[in-house]
């Protein structure tokens, strides 16, 4: 029976993975129109993704506008030609902009934006570092997202804006466990706390308008990771037998990691189209951990009485994103239109080799995107329905391990994740 513990407590306390990433409104797109456009959005006019993308771009709103929105993630990656078994990924998200006219030179708007996950708030998914798994994707849309923001125009010409990226705060005790048996048999208590503080990243956005119909923008996100510090204690018995004592397991650095960015984007108006396109820089050096600290002490009566297990150095580097949006405006009759929209973007992966103990699974990756959109005009206010597709291909990628470190075996990735979006959107009179 002790042996049973022993080999419970060190499964328990190998480095465990956790998810490393950026965040899901960055990854998925938020909005109809982001969607669509592989998200290049920061040099864009659309006030209601405003706290998504470039706070600046709020101060284009002419009235009220709120948006309601629902996404689906399904990945099919695979490693080693096996489907990995990640579950779908479903999202609800609103959006609000309220604009005012301060003076005749002068506009300011509020805004805000929430992405909320139908399964819970956040999701923690710990696998051993040393197996082979998709760190970039595993949990990285199951979390909630919540950003508010505020623009200031002057003239048209130039507008700038601020904001807050906002995540936390979870804890308390997750569970309570005793069991009570007959002589002979284990007796045993457990106690499982989980805290995560809050976390807050800074937002900040800068829009000009050199002539009418082109933008130039300027974006840049903080750094934003959320801690977590799980804690589990068990008391053990086993009436008749020398053991008895407490085993408990410390997990420290669990985060949901989002780098520092920065973005310079630009976006043409021309006649019935709208050419977007902006280059991205990721800061993914500053990931400090990917697999969590863990200590486990054991006292049952045995020889062993602590082990610790340190985390690994990611080695992880920064990367440039570039992505491009093309739209096209249908004016239809009644004052009804449809606008026509394509995305593409390359994001390149973060992770290096994995030749060591880790096997972090990421490749490149091609984001293709299309959507289209409904305005239908109404005598009180204007209702817009839209819908996006996107289709996340990774690029093959070959990791072969370091056999002197004789743990690990040689993986392939393959696959790609499809995204489908639904938006409406309306403005208040």
């Amino acid at each position: 029976m002790k042996y049973l513990y022993v080999i419970l407590g060190a499964c328990l306390a190998w480095p465990i993975a956790t998810t490393a990433e950026a965040n899901p409104v960055d990854t998925l797109g938020f909005g109809d129109r982001g969607a669509a456009l592989g998200g290049a959005m920061d040099a864009s006019d659309d006030a209601l993704s405003a706290a998504a993308y470039n706070p600046a771009s709020s101060t284009f709103a002419a009235r009220i506008t709120l948006g309601l929105g629902y996404t689906c993630a399904i990945p099919d990656i695979e490693i080693n030609h096996h489907r990995s078994p990640m579950e779908y990924a479903h999202a609800v998200s609103g959006a609000l902009v309220i604009p005012w006219q301060m003076h005749r030179d002068w506009r300011l708007a509020l805004a805000g934006m929430l992405y909320v996950p139908l399964d819970g708030f956040a999701k923690i998914r710990l696998h051993p570092a040393t197996e082979p798994q998709v760190v970039m994707w595993d949990s990285r849309n199951h979390r909630i997202e919540s950003r508010a923001i505020i623009g200031v125009n002057y003239r048209s010409t130039v507008s700038f804006g601020v904001g807050l990226s906002v995540l936390g705060d979870v804890a308390g005790d997750g569970l309570d466990l005793s069991v009570n048996t007959l002589p002979g048999r284990t007796e045993a208590q457990a106690n499982l706390q989980i805290d995560v503080p809050w976390r807050i990243a800074p937002i900040i956005g800068i829009l000009v308008q050199p002539m009418p119909g082109w933008r130039l923008g300027l974006r840049y996100m903080g750094e934003l990771s959320l801690d977590a510090d799980i804690y589990a204690k068990s008391y053990v018995r086993v009436p008749g037998t020398s053991i008895e004592g407490d085993t408990i397991v410390q997990a420290r650095g669990l985060n949901f990691f989002s780098p520092s960015s920065l973005s310079l984007a630009l976006s043409m108006d021309i006649k019935q189209w709208t050419v977007s396109a902006q280059i991205a820089w990721q800061q993914w050096s500053k990931m400090t951990q990917v697999a969590s600290d863990v200590d486990l002490l054991i006292r049952l009566g045995l020889d062993i009485d602590a082990i610790s297990f340190p985390t690994m150095d990611p080695g992880w580097h920064d990367t440039w994103v570039t992505r491009i949006g093309l739209e096209h405006h249908i004016p239809l009759s009644r004052g009804r239109s449809i606008g026509l929209r394509w995305g593409y973007a390359y994001l390149p992966s973060p992770v290096p080799a994995q030749t060591g103990l880790s096997s972090f699974a990421d490749s490149n990756r091609h984001l293709l995107a299309t959507g289209a959109a409904l305005v239908l005009p109404a005598e009180l206010w204007r209702l817009s329905i839209g819908l996006s597709l996107q289709a996340h291909v990774f690029e093959n990628r070959l990791t072969r391990k370091n056999p002197d470190f004789s743990v690990g075996e040689d993986f392939m990735l393959s696959g790609a994740v499809y995204v489908g979006s639904l938006f409406m959107r309306t403005e208040l009179p």
